[in-house]
């Protein structure tokens, strides 16, 4: 079922759609004609904001509803006053991102949006997990809490420094967020959040060449009131949520809001287990022979080694693995091992490297425990530990006047991401040069994961023919390799390593509005935003010193907002507006890239201004047509200061022709952004818009230089920036309401036309032409897409269906991404051979699809509530789907994810009060393992790195309101 090919998903789907209407129809049109009126809301829509709204009539009811209304205890006051409070205004759908704020089914935007009822259904933590539900965004990160890279409609960077500069903007209560460090934080006591698709040209300008994500917070409303919510489940987790509001004066009002996560790791360190401490003596009986080499008596698979047991030696510990054994946790027989010849499926190899001695495998009670106590790394890794407090003062002293003062901080402490490793070999030029070989299962050190070598008594139907069609008939007893963690233990590795991400966000700001006359409002936002970040990376996923980068980074930025909102007559709207930003970073960063000769040290300073100017008119100049138009001009400076160090790890001293090296460099430009839409309403529930954008992302320079002083083949330095990022931007879209509002279609189809995309890629160097990761420019990209979005009350108004039971909410959203580059080629050059003769490789991935921007995605829920005198019984079950991912513009298959459906559930109960609520809840229903992200390391580490999202999760919800 989950494993369905992207043709048959093509097929299905038209057939799907077209059972969707065959069955809301019927429904609808019955529901006509009832007597019944349409709902005025839905409580699961974060769009909805509380009107006063019409009840409808009571209903005429049947014989059948009598009996099963009775029986369920459905037809009372408290019963009639939920059913009403769940279907008010649902015509009110508020964009509070336009000016003076507007109704939704009115305004020619794409957008999706969140409540609170579904970021805790889906068990959101950051915005990072709203992604996996929403067609055509994505946000990864392979950090623990920090530095994500953002994706709408297949438009992003791929940068994971701390200077990156995201397409996609992300605002935490009207504050921009320019430190990606930042942008995973205060989820927590949020009223909504908003995905805004396409670019943002005139309202949110700075970077918005993808779109714009809103966190808007609970602002204080002068009652007293709050909620106490507390989580557990699995794997320890724990989770403490709360808010209070409380009112000082008549026109003081105060409210605080924190949250505390922990939860256990999700992944088995081997080298951590205690019980894998001690060290075994090696049997004499060693005298097998595999391939020419001498083999030992061992019944462990041990870092890339595998030994061959005598049959009925030590099984009883490996009784599945006969007659090889299996790893359990960190040993190597000598630290300096000599290479091991090793033959596979794909022929013959070797294995070396020198091993890791702090975690040994073996018996307990020996002798020679080479170090009595617990092991010196964790047994549990990719834990969770995080706290975050928000506090909110709001004044208004008249009803033309209202302030907020927000105060807000957090850290986390939780474990550095730990990867799963597949080795890889991958050339700079020749036949192997275009994607990873495979055929080497182990890292430039020699480890493999253990957990991917199977035999050939347990044939995996991937190993059955090879790529080229060769038929692969497996030999008993002989060692094969998963080429997929997934197909593995996902949830075990073997790690040296596990330093916490120590990173400490704070903030405020203060934003007023004051209304000057009944159709003029001015309203100003200042915000401070800081920072500080440390963390040790595994960034080699294996027990050997590897590629471990030390991160730290500093910043903290100023923003300034002024805005002129006009709310006139005759459908007259406009804003006018202008903002600052300012920040300072600081980085200081440690490579040890090779254990003899290169210990990189890179230190720089950031200082980034930007400064922009807008104007935003909306036009109604009859009633069923209307012209929304906007521009901004945008000015953004970056200066950098950096300087880079290459030492000797043996002698501390600086290695030859790169000692201390100082650049400054600096960059400025001035773009223009904007929108222009035409608004069509036949009826009071159909809308077609035509939009045009211009979208624009300024420069950006590389944060990843390790040598400064080197230049690029074409005699430029490392660090000169990229050429400003822009998008012309078509979109055809369509809002519908139907059958008294029952049923709401919106779609849009769109197409993009990228110049100068921003990309993360490697690049030539001059001298001895070593290629490095550099930000670069491909020349041009292009994106078709659509997008629609489905939502039904599909009991409603029905004679026999009992109020009570008559909620039923399908929600479902489809996404469509035909995206490629036009125009992208590299050449790369190597030295090769003992002479050292320069090749070359030129790359072409024009017609490749865009990294990050899966073909189809599919997403939905169904809520179900029963609401009685007993209380509200509601059951929900989400869903999603993406097709193939790829990570890399290669679009190689082992650096992508394959198509992945997840599924949550949860059933919850609220007393009749509605002060109390308790839930159970099971995410990733069916226990996928699945690749948030995957690194490709295969020219500098021989691996290729998958950061693995969580297994299944369940537990228990229980909330308090007053």
């Amino acid at each position: 079922m989950f494993g369905r090919s992207r043709r048959s998903l093509i097929r299905l789907l038209p057939i799907a759609v077209a059972g969707l209407l065959l069955l809301i129809g019927p429904v609808t049109a019955m529901a006509q004609e009832s007597n019944g009126e349409a709902p005025e809301s839905s409580s699961v829509d974060p769009w909805y904001e509380s009107e006063e709204g019409t009840p409808g009539e009571e209903k005429g009811q049947d014989l059948e509803a009598e009996d099963l209304s009775a029986y369920l205890d459905v037809d009372s006051e408290e019963v009639t006053r939920e059913v009403e409070d769940r279907y008010k205004a649902v015509e009110e759908i508020i964009v509070t991102s336009q000016a003076g704020g507007s109704n939704l089914q009115d305004l020619g935007v794409s957008v999706s949006a969140f409540d609170a009822e579904y970021l805790d259904a889906i068990g959101a933590q950051s915005i990072a997990d709203i992604a996996q539900f929403t067609p055509n965004l994505e946000i990864r990160t392979v950090f623990a809490a920090s530095n994500p890279t953002l994706f709408i409609r297949g438009v992003g960077l791929r940068d994971f420094n701390a200077n990156s500069s995201s397409s996609v903007a992300v605002y935490n209560d009207d504050i921009y967020m320019n430190s990606p460090a930042g942008q995973l934080a205060q989820l927590f006591d949020v009223q909504q959040v908003e995905v805004l698709r396409g670019p943002q040209g005139t309202l949110y300008g700075r970077n918005a060449s993808a779109g714009a994500i809103r966190v808007i917070s609970r602002k204080p409303t002068g009652d007293l009131n709050g909620y106490t919510k507390v989580t557990y489940g699995n794997y320890n987790s724990i989770e403490a949520e709360a808010a209070m509001e409380t009112p000082i004066t008549d026109t003081l009002t105060t409210r605080v809001a924190g949250v505390f996560r922990s939860r256990r790791g999700t992944t088995l360190n081997r080298c951590g287990d205690p019980r894998w401490k001690d060290r075994r003596p090696i049997s004499p009986t060693g005298v097998a022979n595999l391939a020419g080499a001498p083999l030992l008596d061992f019944d462990y698979v041990v870092h890339g080694k595998y030994i061959l047991v005598n049959e009925g030696d030590n099984q009883s510990d490996n009784p599945g693995f006969n007659p090889y054994g299996q790893s359990k946790g960190c040993f190597n027989i000598d630290t300096l091992a000599a290479p091991v010849p090793i033959n596979s499926q794909y022929g013959a190899g070797l294995i070396p490297g020198p091993g890791w001695t702090p975690g040994w495998v073996g018996f307990e009670g020996l002798d020679d425990n080479p170090a009595p106590g617990p092991p010196p790394v964790d047994q549990w890794v990719n834990e969770v530990e995080n706290w975050a407090v928000r506090g909110l003062l709001r004044w208004q002293p008249s009803d033309t006047v209202d302030w907020v003062l927000n105060l807000h901080g957090g850290t986390n402490s939780g474990g550095g991401r730990q990867f799963q490793v597949v080795g890889a070999f991958q050339s700079l030029v020749g036949a192997n040069a275009d994607r990873p070989d495979l055929d080497r299962r182990n890292t430039t050190s020699g480890y493999f994961d253990r957990d991917l070598m199977y035999f050939g008594d347990q044939i995996h139907p991937q190993d059955v023919g090879t790529p080229g069609g060769t038929q692969f008939i497996p030999t008993i007893g002989e060692p094969y390799f998963h080429l997929d963690p997934a197909e593995g233990d996902p949830y075990a590795g073997d790690y040296n390593i596990n330093e916490p991400e120590s990173l400490q966000l704070y903030g405020t700001s203060l934003s007023g509005d004051i209304r000057l006359k009944d159709t003029l409002l001015f309203k100003t936002i200042t915000g401070f935003e800081g920072n500080q970040r440390h963390l040790k990376v595994n960034l080699d996923g294996q027990p050997f010193a590897g590629l471990e980068p030390l991160l730290s980074n500093a910043s903290w930025q100023l923003t300034q907002e002024f805005k002129l909102i006009y709310e006139g007559e005759n459908g007259l709207l406009g804003e006018i507006g202008a903002n600052y930003l300012y920040e300072s970073l600081k980085t200081h960063n440690e490579f040890n890239i090779n254990p003899i000769s290169n210990y990189s040290i890179q230190d720089y300073t950031l200082k980034t201004n930007y400064a922009s100017a807008y104007a935003w008119l909306a036009w109604a100049p009859v009633e069923d047509f209307s012209v929304v138009a906007g521009g901004r001009i945008n000015y953004e400076s970056k200066d950098m200061a950096l300087q880079t160090i290459r030492l000797s790890p043996l002698s501390g001293l600086p290695v030859d022709d790169f000692g201390v090296v100082a650049v400054n460099e600096g960059v400025s430009d001035t773009g223009v952004s904007g929108d222009i839409s035409f608004n069509y309403k036949p009826t009071d529930e159909h809308l077609v818009f035509f939009k045009y954008s211009r979208g624009y992302k300024g420069p950006h320079i590389n944060g990843l230089i390790l040598d400064a002083g080197v230049k690029t083949d074409e005699l430029q330095p490392l660090t000169t920036p990229v050429k400003p990022e822009q998008v012309d931007a078509l979109e055809l879209g369509l809002k519908t309401s139907w059958f008294d509002n029952t049923l709401s279609i919106n779609g849009a189809v769109f197409y993009y036309d990228y110049e100068n995309i921003q990309i993360f890629q490697l690049r030539n160097t001059g001298g001895n032409s070593v290629p490095v990761q550099q930000l670069v420019n491909a020349n041009d990209a292009d994106i078709f897409g659509a997008e629609i979005e489905v939502r039904s009350h599909p009991l409603y108004g029905y004679e026999w269906v009992p109020e009570g039971i008559d909620g039923l909410e399908l929600f479902t959203s489809f996404g469509w991404l035909n995206s490629h580059y036009t125009d992208f080629t590299q050449t790369l050059t190597a030295a090769v051979g003992d002479a050292g003769q320069l090749e070359s490789n030129t790359f072409d991935y024009s017609g490749n699809r865009l990294i990050n921007s899966p073909e189809f995605a599919f997403a939905g829920y169904a809520a179900w509530p029963w609401v009685s005198n007993y209380g509200t019984l509601t059951a929900r079950f989400d869903w999603t789907f993406k097709s193939e991912i790829f990570f890399g513009p290669e679009n190689d298959p082992n650096v992508g994810e394959d198509a992945l459906w997840l599924m949550n559930i949860r059933l919850g109960y609220t007393t009749p009060d509605g002060v109390v609520e308790l839930a159970g809840w099971v995410r990733n229903l069916t226990d996928e393992a699945y690749s948030q992200d995957i690194l490709n390391l295969t020219r500098f580490q021989g691996t290729i790195l998958h950061a693995i999202g969580d297994p299944r999760t369940f537990g228990a919800t229980l909330q308090v309101r007053f």
